[in-house]
């Protein structure tokens, strides 16, 4: 659920070129993150060309406590996943890093933020990354990147708002 009165939904404007972009999103993210102690924990999603693993390094260069969430999933080890839980509840961890297909039946009550690296391919798909947040009546917030260069992905984002009925804000850092 994308409840309009518990999930903010926002966009978060960066400018790069195209041979940086990739860089210039994960300093992005980090500066997000290190903003405002209430921007964590969070849930990173990439898109399914990206590298989770290179993320979750690129993340830690930047003193961002991150962790690949597809090692636990993928695994289906229990015991793992009940510690990461605990890791993220007690603050051990700034931010989960995944993609769509590995996020997809979790739930994780303590998440405060799903952010997309990506303008996501299809208002469904929009709505099941944004409903990882704001569950049960718990505030969150959806934001998504955006390029400023990039025109197109400021109109498919903006689709999904329309189709959605949702409001959003602008958010800068």
């Amino acid at each position: 659920s994308t409840d309009s009165t518990t999930v903010k939904h926002q966009i978060l404007e960066f400018e790069a070129h195209d041979n940086d972009i990739d860089l210039a999103k994960m300093q992005t993210v980090a500066r997000f993150l290190k903003d405002k102690k209430e921007n964590r924990p969070a849930l990173l999603i990439v898109h399914r060309h990206a590298s989770v693993a290179l993320c979750v390094h690129q993340l830690q260069q930047q003193n961002i406590k991150a962790v690949a969430l597809h090692e636990m999933t993928m695994h289906n080890n229990q015991e793992q996943y009940t510690q990461l839980i605990g890791d993220l509840n007690n603050g051990d961890i700034d931010i989960l890093v995944t993609n769509e297909e590995s996020v997809r039946g979790l739930d994780f009550m303590t998440l405060q933020n799903v952010i997309m690296l990506d303008v996501a391919k299809t208002t469904v798909e929009y709505l099941h990354i944004a409903g990882r947040v704001g569950r049960m009546g718990a505030n969150g917030a959806a934001t998504t990147l955006i390029n400023k260069k990039s025109a197109n992905d400021y109109k498919r984002l903006l689709l999904h708002y329309s189709r959605l009925a949702l409001g959003y804000s602008k958010i800068s850092i």
